[in-house]
């Protein structure tokens, strides 16, 4: 896996444009679960932060594909990182918008 790739991903992951975000999101996940190494710790924390960021994303569309693409990269975080996508998850189902809940569960 290549460190840069993943650095200008998470960068789009932020970009203006939804459809952006969407792509780039979806790109790391594939560039993750491709990958036979596993991410190193700084990078992992990264990558959770930026796909926690997504799930309150504006886009409705963005925050679907946050979820389906954390469910399939989890794995490969350490306890850390998979206790802080549990706990925002489950936020979002308690506390979060009742029209999007069932995004998160």
């Amino acid at each position: 896996m290549n460190p840069s790739t993943v650095s200008q991903l998470l960068e789009e992951m932020e970009n203006w444009d939804k459809d952006k975000r969407f792509m780039a999101a979806s790109d790391l996940m594939q560039e993750v679960t491709r990958s036979s190494q596993s991410l190193d710790l700084h990078l992992q924390k990264r990558v959770c932060q930026a796909f926690l960021k997504q799930l309150e994303d504006q886009s409705i569309d963005v925050q679907g594909n946050a979820v389906k693409c954390l469910a399939k990269i989890v794995c490969r975080f350490q306890e850390q990182q998979i206790g802080e996508v549990l706990a925002k998850l489950s936020q979002l189902v308690l506390d979060g918008k009742p029209e999007v809940r069932d995004i998160y569960a």
